[in-house]
């Protein structure tokens, strides 16, 4: 009675989560649903069910079904071990690829069923040849963004990092190409050859000599152990950082990797901050506070920390005033005007959750912050008075809240990144005279 009213559909399924239902479009009595665990069928309108599993792992969690309009006995089921396919209304199964990554969404074309989506490892695959083989399709939809890093002599570049690897982008972010497939966390254009790119894919340092078209190993004299981060030298190009276990190392150029943690206590660190204006001082911190380094990570000294011992996110520096930082950890702000030696409370629009912060290279005083309301939606601020007062610039924004957010070295140019929305951009269209 167009859902006025409703009884259990219930027999012979297990105590489970549904995740997934299709009903056969040429016979509206049988229905498909995918659950954890376990795939079912059932041929009498939902009175009863029946298990599926020849071909299929032992007791998988279901949690995507697609069903061929044209040819209903062909369906495709994304599990938690990879996508499978059906075409006998589901009485045997075959691996379509994905073996152990988990499959959510997938789904047949209408029009065509030998076109198949699926998304997997926070990327949409497309086959045209009825699953046989998948190639990625372009578009950053679903990425999870964990890095975002821009070419410092032309904004139009930038590289995002995540769950699905790297891509790179030459358009500001218009189109992008997947440059490597494994997971990245932290990437770093080099400061004076934009073709030298760093990068920490599944934790190992890497660098690219040709803009990330190939990504040799360079972790020969580093220990063992997951790379968090890179950063690069602002100023001397070819000299990069990076943290791995509870220590800093340094290379420059072609000399071996040195480690760079006098001074730092055993602990968690995850993140290093390099002075754009004198790269002989650095921050790293973490769970054990922040440290402060002025000459080029050689020793380190404990400076003041943000009241009620937040972990604090990372630190950056205003491009025109050495000694101003700013830090954040959740919802919470922090401001330091003598190089970190003493922190207060740094106020930005009300109600804001999980605040992003990020200096503007181009105008002294201005300042974004990126979060989220108090709806959880997406939202950006500005500051242009150091941040005494705000405004939005929310429009046109995604839901998923940026958890990196990065102005281009020029101004014109923003790019945000979260955990599910990929990345955002915004470009300051450029004013121009007109002749009369």
């Amino acid at each position: 009675d167009g859902g006025a009213h409703w009884t259990p559909a219930n027999l012979g399924l297990p105590q489970a989560i549904v995740y997934s239902m299709v009903i056969d479009p040429s016979n509206g009595s049988t229905l498909y649903a995918g659950t954890a665990p376990g795939l079912f069928k059932s041929t009498d309108g939902g009175g009863s069910w029946t298990a599926l599993s020849n071909g299929l792992p032992a007791s998988p969690f279901c949690y995507s079904l697609a069903i061929s309009a044209g040819t209903p006995a062909t369906i495709v089921a994304g599990i938690g071990g990879g996508l499978y396919k059906s075409t006998d209304g589901g009485t045997s199964w075959t691996s379509a690829g994905f073996n152990g990554s988990t499959v959510n969404p997938a789904a047949i074309d209408p029009a065509n069923p030998a076109n198949i989506l699926a998304s997997a490892n926070s990327v949409t695959f497309k086959s045209s040849n009825s699953g046989a083989n998948f190639a990625a399709t372009s578009g950053l939809t679903a990425f999870y963004t964990l890095a975002i890093a821009v070419d410092p002599q032309n904004a139009s570049v930038l590289y995002a990092g995540g769950s699905a690897g790297i891509f790179k982008s030459v358009d500001r972010g218009l189109s992008w190409t997947n440059l490597l497939t494994n997971q990245t966390g932290s990437i770093a254009v080099d400061s004076q050859n934009s073709q030298i790119v760093y990068a920490t894919p599944s934790g190992l340092v890497r660098r690219s000599t040709d803009g990330g078209a190939t990504w040799p190993d360079f972790t020969t004299g580093l220990p063992g152990g997951f790379a968090l981060v890179v950063a690069a030298d602002p100023q001397v190009g070819g000299t990069i950082y990076t943290i791995v276990g509870d220590a800093v190392y340094k290379k420059i150029g072609s000399a071996s990797w040195v480690k760079a943690s006098t001074g730092l206590p055993n602990g968690s660190l995850i993140f290093i901050t390099i002075d754009r204006n004198n790269s002989s001082t650095l921050y790293a911190g973490g769970g054990v506070g922040i440290y402060k380094s002025v000459d080029g990570g050689t020793n380190w000294a404990a400076t003041g920390r943000p009241a009620g011992n937040v972990t604090p996110v990372t630190v950056i520096v205003d491009p025109f005033d050495s000694g101003h930082l700013l830090s954040w950890s959740g919802s919470s702000a922090f401001e330091s005007t003598d190089g970190g030696a003493n922190w207060s409370s740094f106020d930005v629009a009300g109600g804001r959750q999980a605040i992003t912060l990020a200096f503007d290279p181009s105008a002294p005083g201005r300042i974004y912050s990126s979060g989220a309301d108090n709806n959880g939606v997406a939202i950006i601020d500005r500051s242009n008075d150091g941040g005494k007062t705000w405004f939005s610039m929310r429009t046109g924004l995604g839901r998923g809240v940026n958890t990196i957010f990065i102005v281009a070295p020029g101004g014109n140019m923003l790019y945000g990144g979260s955990t599910n929305g990929g990345v955002w951009a915004f470009h300051f269209a450029r004013g121009r005279a007109v002749g009369k």
